[in-house]
């Protein structure tokens, strides 16, 4: 025999279920209308871009303070060994050969003592236009041009014996686009970051590379330039 279900339960029942569907939607529409990065799309990244100073970081002033870290470091390494002969003609010779040495690493530590490709990096570009059309991305800027594919393609290899050759390989993760060049002198990732909410290009840059003690970290800012205002 089967049990009649009173109508009203079954309303209820009918009720509740549409308003936990109401809810899951209200909840999910939050998170998209909310969530600055994450988007349902890729992020097209075309546009003129504009260098913004004051939240960009200076990747000259950073290297100053890495080599400034490593000197000061080898520095109090070499006065720690002295500690024990500094009276002694053989302790003041090795001091003042350090000490030679520290002034010869000082008057070096500039960009210019850096293999070009990784110079190439430290470059700041006033200002950037991208022509983005997945999967290929062009960045133009006053140094040149560069093209990448964001599917991981495998880059092709010139056959050229260039010992500052680059090759690039790039993929979004989410909405975050990773370049990741490889040089002769060492490694470069960057970060390439669409702030939805404020127009703004961020690009989170790390330089690896064995002729400097530390890796170099430093992050640009680029603010979007309206061209359309500009040619009406």
């Amino acid at each position: 025999m089967i049990k009649k279900v009173p109508f009203f339960l079954l309303f209820l029942s009918a009720f509740m279920g549409s308003a936990c569907t109401s809810t899951q939607a209200k909840v999910e529409s939050s998170l998209i209308s909310t969530t600055d990065n994450l988007s349902l799309t890729t992020p097209n990244l075309s546009g003129t871009w504009v260098l913004n100073r004051e939240l960009s970081q200076n990747p000259l002033e950073q290297l100053k303070q890495n080599r400034k870290k490593s000197n000061n470091s080898q520095r109090n390494k070499g006065m720690k060994g002295n500690g024990d002969h500094s009276g002694s003609g053989k302790g003041k010779g090795n001091g003042n050969r350090r000490s030679e040495n520290y002034s010869k690493n000082k008057n070096t530590a500039g960009r210019n003592s850096l293999p070009p490709s990784i110079q190439f990096f430290l470059n700041t570009s006033e200002e950037l236009t991208i022509k983005h059309q997945e999967p290929l991305l062009i960045l133009d800027t006053a140094e040149g041009q560069e093209k990448v594919y964001t599917d991981f393609r495998s880059p092709k290899i010139s056959s050229n014996k260039d010992p500052d050759q680059r090759i690039s390989i790039a993929g979004w993760e989410d909405n975050i686009l990773f370049i990741e060049s490889t040089l002769s002198a060492g490694r470069v990732i960057q970060q390439v970051n669409l702030k939805t909410s404020s127009d703004q290009l961020w690009i989170k840059t790390a330089v690896l590379t064995p002729h400097l003690p530390k890796s170099i970290r430093f992050n640009r800012v680029y603010d979007r330039v309206d061209t359309t205002a500009e040619n009406n």
